[in-house]
């Protein structure tokens, strides 16, 4: 398989996850096979029951123009939590 990219969306830049995890990253691959240039955007198709901070196999790399299916890839979703503020509110002071 060629190279393969993972784009991050501008603007917003949410996920949920859970059953169906939809984030806004887009996968881009050439097929091995005919050479056909294919992407996967996962704001529109989901992850079903990703773990969190764990690399899984992410098997669902089918070329769109002969069919073809790749290997499957390693992925890892990550996620950070951030103090934006060490302020408390006037009434819990």
């Amino acid at each position: 398989m060629s190279e393969i990219k993972l784009k991050r969306y501008e603007g917003n830049q949410s996920f949920e996850g859970d059953k169906r995890t939809y984030m806004p990253y887009i996968l881009e691959w050439k097929c091995s096979k005919c050479g056909h240039q294919n992407q996967q955007d996962f704001g529109d198709d989901y992850i079903s029951y990703p773990p969190l901070g764990t690399p899984f196999d992410y098997e669902y790399l089918y070329c769109g123009e002969c069919e073809h299916e790749e290997k499957p890839i390693k992925l890892q979703i990550s996620m950070e939590l951030i103090l934006v503020s060490s302020k408390q509110r006037e009434d819990e002071q």
